[in-house]
């Protein structure tokens, strides 16, 4: 049972976490920043 329940608590926060890291990449590309990725020619 506390086995399940860790199990349990890692997987809210893996959800948790991929959310608030969408959130932030989303952020970021409406305020015009780099989020990753090869820059287009001719930006450096």
């Amino acid at each position: 049972m506390m086995l399940n329940m860790l199990m349990n608590f890692a997987q809210f926060e893996r959800k948790q976490l991929a959310e608030r890291v969408q959130a932030n990449v989303n952020a970021r590309a409406k305020r015009g920043l780099y989020n990753g990725g090869p820059l287009p020619l001719g930006i450096h």
